[in-house]
């Protein structure tokens, strides 16, 4: 009999590792909410071992979520975007291109449209642009007339970026949620939780 061999590119099956399960919460989660096992487990791990607080995330309410003007910044950030939307500034959206900033440009966009507004957006091409902010794409929504750009899921570190659409006459709001480095970006509203004086629960 032959030897087969596989080819170079096919690679084993992915091989799943769960952490140790906790038996006796996961049953009684799996029972209460009527759940399988394997999303009972998962909710488990992951610290929504009660019952109510594992139903609550399961279907979260509007009524229970914070303030959003608890976030530093939010205030101008939303008299920025009025001016904008009212007067139909061009507004250019810069996201990200994995699925928190995909998704946060979709919604962002239509919102912006319903209100009346005018916005494009910008999703960097992974493997051409990398991660991040470039100024060169500043440089092109200047010469079309934009005024105001907003980042979705990046742009806190993009300190050069933001001076350089500062230098521009461009406005820029960020809203992130990765770690910020000590000196923040010079931008006209910074929406981030994680940063230092930054209270939203």
């Amino acid at each position: 009999a032959e030897a087969t061999v596989a080819a170079p590119w096919v690679r084993p099956a992915a091989r799943w590792i769960l952490p140790a399960l906790r038996s006796p919460e996961v049953e009684r989660l799996q029972q209460a909410l009527n759940l399988q096992r394997l999303s009972a487990a998962v909710l488990v791990n992951r610290r929504f071992d009660q019952p109510e607080r594992a139903q609550s995330f399961l279907t979260p309410h509007l009524k229970a979520l914070h303030d959003p003007f608890l976030l530093r910044d939010m205030d101008r950030a939303v008299e920025r975007l009025q001016t904008a939307i009212t007067q139909r500034e061009n507004i250019l959206l810069y996201g990200d291109y994995d699925v928190d900033g995909t998704a946060s440009i979709v919604i962002l966009k239509k919102a912006i449209e319903i209100l009346g507004g005018v916005a494009d957006f910008h999703i960097p091409h992974r493997l051409k642009d990398g991660y991040g902010m470039r100024s060169e794409v500043i440089d092109r929504a200047a010469e079309t007339g934009v005024r105001l750009v907003i980042s979705v899921d990046t742009g806190i570190r993009a300190n050069a970026v933001v001076a350089r659409a500062r230098e521009l006459g461009i406005d820029v709001i960020v809203t992130d949620h990765h770690l910020p480095e000590a000196e923040l970006p010079a931008a006209l509203a910074i929406l981030n939780p994680n940063r230092p004086d930054c209270n939203y629960p």
